[in-house]
């Protein structure tokens, strides 16, 4: 967590640094969609309670995240009141999908949970009729930002490998082909750097380089490389095991990168 800002900025101001990830609350499928600004400035001076605004989904679907016409109905829905709230210096910092609810989240000032009670039924006002609940609790620290909406170390990567996988897609490979997928790891040590890099041999890598960066704390790296699918949920797979690797010889995994496969 990092010291809030002297200058404050206000709710309609804050940058869109917004990204997603899945996870599963008590076994049950959910989506996260939250402002990462908020991790390099929260908490915000005298912005020290959480609102909570849960709508009722009309059609959660098999999975409880909504399908997609009543996912559409309430993305405008929170939009209205998201742009309603920061009138009143409320800050729209997440939003959860998960059993059959549809959960925003904000941080303002005190007593301002009858105000955002009336933005919601504004809101939600005509057909077809949708039930909703809103109430606060005092959250100085912002710990239900930090210890719930953020993602964990692990969540964190498979944000990092979808924004990879991502832009792959993006420059039109279909994802079907496994390839050479280049990883690079610094350590503190160059003889548990040499010590991964033996580990990491016998799960089939293959080293391309060690070198060393004498600007950096952590200087000795190591390039690996092994032929892999990059569909994400496998490459996120084969990131965290060699990520763990890592740890076990106080390295630091430092990302992947490969090469575009299109069909031709």
């Amino acid at each position: 967590m990092t010291a809030a800002d002297t200058t404050m900025t206000a709710p309609a101001e804050v940058p869109d640094e917004w990204d997603f990830y899945l996870t599963r609350i008590d076994d049950t499928a959910a989506s996260f969609f939250l402002n990462f600004w908020y991790r390099s400035h929260a908490p915000l001076p005298g912005v020290d309670t959480l609102y909570r605004c849960d709508l009722q989904m009309l059609e959660p679907g098999a999975h409880g995240l909504g399908e997609a016409d009543d996912a559409e109905r309430l993305q405008q829905v929170e939009e209205r009141i998201a742009e309603a709230a920061a009138e009143h210096g409320l800050y729209f910092v997440g939003r959860i999908r998960w059993n059959g609810t549809w959960l925003l989240r904000l941080f303002g000032p005190p007593d301002l949970t009858e105000t955002l009670r009336v933005i919601a039924a504004k809101a939600v006002a005509g057909k077809p009729s949708r039930k909703f609940d809103v109430d606060s609790t005092t959250d100085p620290e912002w710990s239900h930002y930090y210890d719930f909406l953020c993602p964990d170390d692990e969540r964190m990567q498979w944000i990092e490998d979808r924004h990879v996988v991502e832009s792959l897609m993006e420059h039109g490979d279909p994802l079907t082909r496994p390839r050479r997928v280049d990883h690079w790891i610094y350590f503190e040590v160059a003889s548990k750097r040499d010590a991964f890099v033996r580990a990491a041999a016998n799960d089939g890598y293959e080293m391309e380089s060690a070198h060393e960066d004498a600007t950096s704390e952590l200087k000795y790296c190591a390039q690996l490389h092994r032929v892999d699918s990059v569909e994400l949920e496998e490459i996120h797979d084969v990131v965290m095991s060699l990520m763990e690797l890592a740890e076990e010889h106080d390295g630091e995994y430092d990302g992947w990168e490969t090469s575009v496969e299109r069909d031709k």
